[in-house]
């Protein structure tokens, strides 16, 4: 692939990164103020609706998020190759990415259960 080619692949994997996290953060949002404002509310049935449809939908929003970054990181190093730039600056970045990525998704995910949680038992 031509240097051009690899830039437009990048910003392509950079927007599909943007917009899943963008909407992982509206689906947080979304459950958040669903907890706050009719958690006490809810019957169980509906809670564990709530919730299953909750986790089905985020999951998979904030992983893809991280495994378009993930692509858009390979080819920014591939970009950074071909303009001369040292690479082994960014190798180790890579895992610690995923890793802290991964962690912080699933705290998200566990704090808002917890939130969840909190205000029913009000």
């Amino acid at each position: 692939m031509s240097e051009v080619e690899l830039v437009e692949v990048f910003a392509t994997y950079q927007n599909l990164a943007l917009n899943s996290a963008s909407l992982f953060i509206s689906l947080l949002t979304g459950y958040l103020l669903i907890a706050y404002f009719m958690g006490e509310k809810l019957e169980s049935v509906q809670l564990w609706i709530i919730n299953v449809l909750f986790l089905l939908s985020i999951v998979p929003m904030g992983f893809a998020s991280l495994q378009y970054t993930q692509i858009a990181m390979k080819y920014g190093y591939e970009i950074a190759i071909m303009q001369g730039a040292n690479v082994d600056l960014y190798s180790g970045t890579d895992s610690l990415f995923t890793w802290t990525s991964r962690l912080s998704i699933s705290m998200m995910i566990l704090a808002a259960y917890y939130f969840m949680w909190t205000t029913r038992k009000r």
